[in-house]
């Protein structure tokens, strides 16, 4: 959960909030690009043991925001990732998380991540920071193979 300042530091960084709205999917194309991630409208229902509210899913139509990046925010721990498949050999650090190199990649050359899932809890303005670096090496990464496949 961000505190006010950081909530007005996301802002500022170009973070667009959509509260009480779940998304359902990642929406992509014929070409395997990601187009946008469709969402539910939810609503607040009654606060549980802790005094934190609930919600649920409305009726509403489902929409669609357009996108084309998507980001998973897994939260303050380090999710646990699948056996299988790539995500087993992601390598981590004794805690859990994603071991990166300067440039916030993965041990998978043009996989890149940030955040918690990376250095455990931390402010949200911490985890903008990595988002920026990562599109940032991104976007350099993407220049280098499109220069070196011309």
């Amino acid at each position: 959960m961000a505190d006010l300042e950081e909530y007005a530091k996301a802002q500022e960084e170009g973070v667009r909030f959509m509260f009480l709205a779940q998304p359902v999917a990642v929406i992509g194309n014929e070409d395997g690009e990601v187009t946008g991630v469709r969402c539910v409208r939810t609503e607040l229902t009654d606060p549980d043991n802790s005094g934190r509210p609930g919600f649920k899913m409305t009726d509403e139509p489902k929409f669609d925001v357009p996108a084309d990046i998507v980001f998973v925010a897994f939260g303050f721990t380090a999710p646990q990732l699948p056996d299988s498949d790539d995500f087993a050999r992601l390598a981590t650090n004794a805690h859990g998380y994603l071991q990166l190199d300067e440039n916030q990649m993965t041990n998978f050359p043009g996989v890149f991540a940030g955040g918690s899932i990376a250095r455990g809890p931390a402010p949200l303005v911490q985890a903008v920071r990595d988002a920026r670096k990562a599109v940032a090496a991104m976007d350099q990464y993407l220049s280098r193979l499109k220069s070196s496949t011309v």
